[in-house]
């Protein structure tokens, strides 16, 4: 199996995850809010490894609702393992927002910004970084290929 497709939690457990599909190169995920109004831990993400999913090039996570935090998906996405082995990504949004942390929420985008440079990252909802001037926003994101406001449509991996 090289392409895989998958709709809310996978496994008994409430993961979304295997332990390992070696063979699979393009992974698409769709959850949402569950039956009781929760949703899934973006900590989940972390399952996701090169030892696990060594062929793994696209990674759709265009309709996947995590749990928020400060710096969303992106913070954790960043930090993965397997983010270099990637040539595309689509997540649901990017959204920073402001959690009086130490940092501000450019100062986070601009930080994570480059380990996403090597891939075709497409965010298919909203760019929102809280209290960013918009041109500098606009600067960090023109160096990954986004505009700030432009929803993505269906498009398949690698083909932009």
């Amino acid at each position: 199996m090289t392409r895989l497709r998958t709709r809310g939690a996978v496994f008994s457990d409430g993961s979304l995850f295997g332990a390992s599909t070696p063979g699979l190169v393009t992974l698409e995920v769709e959850i949402d809010h569950d039956v009781h109004g929760t949703v899934s831990s973006n900590a989940q993400l972390e399952e996701l490894h090169p030892a696990g999913y060594p062929r793994l090039r696209h990674l759709d996570l265009g309709a996947a609702t995590f749990e928020p935090e400060e710096a969303g998906d992106f913070a954790v996405l960043a930090e993965l393992p397997l983010l270099p082995q990637l040539e595309s990504l689509t997540v649901r949004e990017l959204v920073i927002e402001d959690t009086d942390a130490e940092r501000d929420p450019l100062e986070v985008l601009t930080e994570l910004a480059p380990r996403f440079a090597h891939l075709d990252l497409r965010v298919a909802g909203d760019i929102e970084i809280e209290g960013a001037d918009e041109r500098e926003v606009e600067r960090v994101l023109a160096a990954l290929g986004l505009e700030p406001g432009a929803a993505d449509e269906d498009v398949e991996p690698g083909t932009r």
